[in-house]
């Protein structure tokens, strides 16, 4: 994942950062015998405030489902993002991949692998 990184009112207690861009690389692993990945699918998600230190309130919550992406591909975060406060309000910032497997006895799998910045 690749974000860009900033600061609120140039205070670097409060770190701000913004999703730019991600992929997923054919990296996985499992010990049963398949034949092959079908295509992947990303659910990209983004929380926190978007306020001041002070006005917690004021929250985001940036969600975009991508399908069918293709391994080793750089998709791009929707450029209206808005960078959030990422230490300050709990939540999931990353990338959740759901990656279907086809097993060499013809059965299928669902494999989620989950990317998250703290």
């Amino acid at each position: 994942m690749n974000y860009n990184r900033s600061y609120y009112n140039g205070s670097y207690d409060y770190v701000l950062v913004k999703l730019i861009s991600f992929k997923l690389e054919r990296e996985i692993y499992t010990s049963a015998p398949f034949d092959g990945f079908r295509r992947a699918t990303a659910l990209v998600s983004q929380v926190g405030t978007i306020g001041g230190p002070g006005n917690p309130a004021v929250l985001n919550n940036q969600l975009k489902t991508y399908s069918n992406i293709s391994y080793g591909t750089l998709y791009a975060a929707p450029s209206e993002w808005l960078a959030v406060l990422s230490d300050y309000v709990e939540g999931f910032k990353g990338v959740k991949y759901s990656i279907p497997i086809i097993y060499a006895n013809g059965t299928t799998s669902t494999c989620t692998y989950i990317h998250s910045m703290r």
